[in-house]
């Protein structure tokens, strides 16, 4: 039992014992002095309990003020220094990134130049190279080259993202040209070829208020996430619709191997996928779709993803709303 609640219980019974006198005395009015001696003394010790019980329960009200005065100064104290190591932290994080968003001239004019130069001599451009070994070691060196770039830019992408610094231009946007031209895009490169990509339905797309270049990117991660997970085998849908809330949905659909709800809730975090492990068969920064997400972020629409293990997975960006198709064609342009 609490100390407080043991001085509540002494004075209840104090005043209850003083009650009980106060009920004799009065029944007891006429009986002899002695008596009333003898009362005089109970009432008096009665009273001399209820003073110190009182003075206990003040004293107890002190004691306990001051505590609490002194816990309150500690949990200020911590509260004090988590928030300076938290603002730390954040300011921590934005110079990170910051650096890393400025950083994008810094490693991709090298890496271009050795993309750029080892394109030149894998081809011979300038003439036979002499030693096919040396060739070879050209088309080593570009591989390498590109694919370490696309490292730097999904790096330098989610540092902007980080830092705040992106920033979309939104404007009217036929949805169906860019989507057609971006697959065009991705069926040269390596990981879709002889890939089937579907686009569905033949119907005319609705129009979005997006970022051409921003849309772009998004397409060309959920293209690459698609092929990699999937059987070269299978087909790639990339689908688009209106919800009845009047979104516009844009998916791409595969037959991979699919995800658990688990893995889906770490695959939008940067830096994470959802199958590693120290022999990964899936290579990638593992920014992707937090990448995606980020961006479409920024056109205030949000990412789905249904998946299921073994069943394939279908990743949707839904734009809030449809916009009207311009009168004329040069809404199209935006989309080059």
């Amino acid at each position: 039992m609490q100390p407080l609640s043991v001085i509540k219980v002494a004075l209840i019974a104090t005043i209850a014992a003083f009650a009980a006198v106060a009920l004799f005395v009065s029944a007891e009015i006429n009986v002899d002095p002695a008596q009333l001696w003898r009362l005089h003394w109970i009432f008096s010790a009665v009273a001399g309990g209820l003073v110190l019980c009182g003075l206990a329960f003040i004293g107890l009200l002190v004691w306990q003020n001051r505590l609490l005065a002194r816990t309150y100064d500690q949990v200020h104290a911590v509260t004090e220094d988590l928030r300076t190591a938290k603002n730390e932290a954040e300011a921590a994080s934005r110079a990170k990134s910051q650096f890393l968003a400025n950083m994008s001239h810094e490693l991709r004019t090298p890496l271009n130049a050795v993309i750029g130069f080892s394109q030149v001599i894998a081809d011979e451009l300038l003439g036979p190279v002499g030693t096919p070994a040396y060739r070879e070691y050209a088309h080593d060196i570009l591989t390498s080259g590109q694919h370490m770039l696309d490292l730097v830019n999904d790096i330098l992408m989610m540092a902007t993202l980080e830092a705040g610094s992106f920033e979309a231009t939104l404007a009217p946007l036929d949805l169906r040209y860019l989507v057609a031209r971006t697959v065009a895009m991705f069926r040269g490169a390596g990981v879709a070829q002889s890939r089937s990509i579907m686009l569905t339905p033949n119907k005319p797309w609705p129009w979005v208020a997006a970022d051409p270049g921003a849309v772009r990117q998004m397409l060309l991660n959920l293209l690459s996430n698609a092929a990699k997970f999937s059987d070269p085998g299978t087909p790639i849908e990339v689908a688009c619709r209106m919800s009845n809330d009047g979104d516009v949905i844009l998916t791409v659909a595969d037959r991979g191997i699919g995800m658990t709800a688990e893995e889906v809730a770490e695959v939008v975090r940067p830096f994470q996928q959802a199958h590693a492990g120290l022999a990964r068969k899936y290579a990638g920064s593992g920014l992707g779709l937090s990448i995606v997400a980020g961006l479409i972020a920024h056109h205030n629409g949000r990412l789905a993803i249904d998946t299921e293990p073994g069943r394939g997975t279908s990743v949707s960006l839904i734009f809030p709303r449809a916009v009207p198709r311009p009168e004329t064609a040069a809404g199209a342009a935006l989309a080059a």
